[in-house]
C-alpha cells in the first residue's frame, strides 16, 4: 500500500549566485519568526551570513573578472546552496506533511509516494577517529524510504537509556560530528524518519575524539 507524502523542494541547482542569494533571503525572512521552525537548522543567522558572503564574492568576479574572483565566487554559491538544502531538510522534517507550512517558509512541494510501512533500524553503524581535534567520523547503513536521520550521542555509559542526547538531523547517511571534548569517548547511534515516524534505533558505536 502506498500514500503520498510531502516532499520540499530546495530549488537550488541551476540558480545563479545573484538570484540564490535573492532566493535564501528570502527563506530567511519567511522563517524568522515563524513558529514553525523555532530554532532552524542551520540558524537563519548562519544562513544570512552565507547570503552576504556571496553577494560579495559575486559583485567582486563581476568587477574583475579573475580566476581568483571565479573561484571564490563559486566556493561561496555552494556554501550558500548546502545550507538551502540543509533548511530544506529542516522544513521537511517540521511541516508533518503540511504544505502550507513548508510554503510559510518559503520553498516549494511536491508529492511523493512511499510505501506505509514502518522502517527498519540502520544497520552498520560505525563511528571512527580523525586526525582532525575534537571530531568523530560517522557511517551506517542507509534505509530505503527514510528521509531524514537523527544522530544521538553519549558520553557515560551507552547501556544507560537516560544519557543519549541529539547531536543533529541531516538527510545523509554520514557525518561529521566536530567540536567535540578532546580525547573523550563518545557513543553514537542513529534512527531514521519516515511516512510512519521515527524507526527503532541502530546499534551503537564508540570512538575517542582525537
Amino acid at each position: 500500500m502506498y500514500t503520498r507524502h510531502v516532499l520540499v523542494c530546495h530549488g537550488t541547482k541551476r540558480l545563479p549566485a545573484e538570484e540564490l542569494v535573492q532566493k535564501a533571503r528570502n527563506h530567511v525572512r519567511m522563517m524568522t519568526g515563524n513558529p514553525h521552525f523555532p530554532s532552524p537548522t542551520p540558524s537563519l543567522a548562519e544562513v544570512s551570513d552565507a547570503c552576504d558572503e556571496l553577494d560579495i564574492a559575486a559583485r567582486l568576479y563581476a568587477f574583475n573578472r579573475g580566476r581568483v574572483e571565479l573561484s571564490n565566487r563559486n566556493t561561496a554559491r555552494e556554501q550558500l546552496r548546502r545550507l538551502v538544502i540543509m533548511l530544506a531538510g529542516h522544513v521537511l522534517f517540521r511541516c508533518n506533511d503540511d504544505r502550507s507550512i513548508v510554503l510559510s517558509a518559503g520553498f516549494e512541494t511536491k508529492r511523493k509516494r512511499s510505501p506505509s510501512q514502518a522502517l527498519t533500524a540502520p544497520g552498520n553503524m560505525r563511528a571512527e577517529r580523525t586526525r582532525v581535534h575534537g571530531s568523530v567520523s560517522l557511517r551506517w547503513g542507509g534505509v530505503r524510504h527514510s528521509r531524514m536521520y537523527r544522530i544521538w550521542y553519549c558520553t557515560g555509559d551507552p547501556v544507560d537509556a537516560e544519557g543519549w542526547q541529539i547531536l543533529t538531523q541531516t538527510s545523509r547517511n554520514y557525518h561529521t560530528a566536530e567540536g567535540l571534548e578532546r580525547f573523550t569517548t563518545y557513543g553514537f547511534r542513529v534512527d531514521a524518519f519516515g511516512a510512519l515516524g521515527w524507526s527503532p534505533l541502530s546499534q551503537f558505536a564508540c570512538a575517542t575524539a582525537a
